[in-house]
């Protein structure tokens, strides 16, 4: 984890000429640098940050498309990535169990694609003008935050947004919205967001697993009893639905209701 986050904070600190290398609006980048949103003219408040998104599963299919510099930045990321997803995996089979699933009910399609992304907050100098981050839940299955020193991420709890402080050596563990779908709403996926800081950088790595475009999603039949809450539907028609609502998730998940 140390070594990784070292690395991350090298590679935003290399010069401009090195890093524009890897700028791409192509979602499908096994490796792309962007700043704010795709969205940007229309965005209500911009984002204060750059990203560097990894796509890392099956990783010999994107590994060559990564940075190769810093030195040895190859061989820890794919390290971490492949360490990352275990955990995940692991934390995705106590829940199966936990709701009365078979253990392997997440294996396959519906993790097929993962990715590593990797926020960089330079300091703002007026941070009541932007986000590091809006509110928003992810629309994924599940995702992990790994957090350096500087506080910023906050989740929404009883209609209070609540500083999350970082934890060394811990990482944060959010349902994302395909996983409260599939628990037929039991585990609701927790909007939090990003604030900016006057003086200091904030670096974090984010996790995700995230669904192949075709496989149908829906409440598991184990949990819904004659009462599913939601129709099913496949990962790329939600991806579409939610990016047209503006990424509001409740407002997405309105249209694939029963």
């Amino acid at each position: 984890m140390d070594q990784t986050m070292v690395l991350f904070k090298q590679f935003f600190a290399s010069p401009p000429e090195f890093k524009t290398r890897f700028y791409s609006n192509d979602l499908n980048a096994s490796c792309r640098l962007y700043t704010s949103t795709l969205d940007y003219d229309r965005e209500v408040v911009h984002y204060w940050r750059d990203n560097l998104t990894h796509r890392c599963h099956p990783l010999e299919y994107h590994i060559n498309h990564w940075p190769d510099d810093p030195p040895h930045y190859r061989k820890v990321v794919a390290e971490y990535s492949t360490e990352a997803r275990k955990f995940l995996m692991s934390m995705l089979e106590l829940i199966s169990e936990g709701m009365g699933l078979d253990s392997r009910y997440f294996d396959g399609e519906i993790t097929k694609n993962q990715s590593v992304s990797v926020n960089h907050h330079i300091p703002c100098p007026d941070p009541s003008l932007t986000m590091g981050m809006q509110a928003h839940c992810d629309p994924n299955l599940i995702s992990m935050i790994h957090q350096s020193d500087v506080c910023g991420l906050q989740a929404l709890k009883d209609g209070h947004w609540v500083g999350v402080e970082p934890i060394p050596s811990a990482f944060v563990v959010i349902p994302g919205i395909q996983l409260w779908v599939i628990s037929n709403g039991k585990l609701a996926s927790t909007a939090h967001r990003v604030v900016t800081d006057l003086k200091e950088s904030r670096t974090t790595i984010g996790g995700f697993l995230i669904p192949s475009n075709d496989v149908v999603i829906r409440p598991a039949d184990g949990l819904v009893g004659s009462s599913p809450m939601y129709r099913g539907y496949t990962y790329t028609e939600f991806f579409s639905t939610f990016t047209g609502y503006n990424c509001e998730a409740e407002v997405a998940l309105e249209y694939f209701k029963q």
